[in-house]
Order: structure tokens, then C-alpha cells, then sequence
């Protein structure tokens, strides 16, 4: 069986990506250390019309926002989604994806019951805009 050609070919300005010279656009603040695996959302896909970024950190997912994709402000200071009490998120929230749907914006991502021993689930929230 051959496998099927594919029917993208990258145009000559996607091949050549640079870092930004005011790299890094968003750094952990106390009491996190780590800021990782970003989800973007641009205006056109926001009711706002603003940038969206929604990235994880140890204390849950964090939700930034930005006039021009560069310059990001962390809309609260407290993570939006986090490990609850007892149950199936209680140890670590993290590795997301957003995506909308009509007028619903979702969340997945993924959850542990505990640290080292714990069942990993994927679990996702809904927000309507």
C-alpha cells in the first residue's frame, strides 16, 4: 500500500521562521516556576477581539491576554482551572487545548488524581460567550 501524497507544500515564507527578539513573552511568577504548552487563540476567533492564551503552570492553567500577541497580561493571578479538593483533578491540571464551538469556548485538558500513582483523565470547561 503507498501512502497517500500530500496535497501540502509550505510556501517559502512559512520555512524560515525567527525568534522573536523579545523573547520570552510571558515568565513565571511566584509561586510557579514553569509556564508551558501555550493555546492561542487570535482576535478573529475571540468575542472581544483581543489575543487569548491559555498556558499551564504547577498550580493549573493560566489565561493571558493581549492587544497584539506579543504583549501578555495575565487576566488573574489565580490559575482559572486547578486541582480540586479530593477527586478524579486533585493532584495536577495540565496539557490543554481550546477550541470553540458556536458560542462556546472549551477547554480539554488533562488531570491527575495524585502524583505519582494517580489515574490520568482528560476532562474539559465550557464557557459561553
Amino acid at each position: 500500500m503507498t501512502a497517500p501524497a500530500s496535497a501540502y507544500t509550505p510556501s517559502p515564507e512559512w520555512s524560515a521562521f525567527r525568534d522573536y527578539p523579545g523573547n520570552p513573552l510571558i515568565e513565571p511568577h511566584w509561586p510557579e516556576w514553569i509556564i508551558a504548552d501555550p493555546t492561542v487563540l487570535p482576535p478573529e476567533l475571540t468575542p472581544d477581539g483581543r489575543w487569548h492564551l491559555f498556558a499551564n503552570g504547577l498550580r493549573g492553567i493560566d489565561h493571558f491576554t493581549s492587544a497584539d500577541g506579543f504583549a501578555w497580561t495575565q487576566v488573574d493571578p489565580e490559575p482559572i482551572i486547578g486541582p480540586e479538593g479530593s477527586g478524579w483533578k486533585r493532584a495536577f491540571v495540565y496539557q490543554l487545548d481550546v477550541a470553540r464551538s458556536g458560542r462556546e469556548l472549551r477547554i480539554y485538558y488533562n488531570a491527575r488524581s495524585g502524583w505519582f500513582l494517580g489515574a490520568e483523565r482528560i476532562g474539559v470547561a465550557i464557557a459561553s460567550t
